[in-house]
């Protein structure tokens, strides 16, 4: 055993085509999406379950931009309006701070304009 940690060393013999580290709200997918495209797929995780730092979201994730749920209730989203959505700086909290004062806009331009197909993703491996 190392002196940092009280567990002992792990080991495996084990291969893979691709290695995920994590089974969190990126793992998973990527997991999924690695073995749909055919390869053999081993998750590590170090917790005793799945979920990773998005756990602490609730499971709530907000996802727009046009979805299949939208559509069917006549919702009408785009990215475009996701993306102005989180970069709007009027919208301020009690104290005058915008939320998104510090969002990368290319990063925010980017989840915007998959949000619609991470939602299909998601409602096709069953998440509800």
């Amino acid at each position: 055993m190392t002196k940092e940690s009280n567990r002992p060393p792990f080991e495996s013999d084990l291969t893979a085509d691709v290695v995920i580290i994590g089974s969190g709200a990126t793992g998973l997918p990527a997991a999924i999406a690695a073995a749909d495209a055919g390869a053999s797929v081993l998750v590590v995780e170090t917790n005793y379950d799945v979920g990773g730092h998005a756990i602490l979201s609730g499971g709530n994730v907000p996802l727009g931009g046009g979805t299949s749920a939208q559509k069917k209730y006549g919702i009408e989203d785009s990215p475009d309006v996701v993306f102005a959505d989180l970069t709007d700086w009027s919208v301020t909290q009690i104290n005058g701070s915008p939320d998104y004062r510090y969002s990368d806009r290319a990063v925010i331009r980017a989840f915007a304009d998959h949000c619609a197909a991470t939602y299909e993703f998601l409602l096709a491996n069953g998440v509800k």
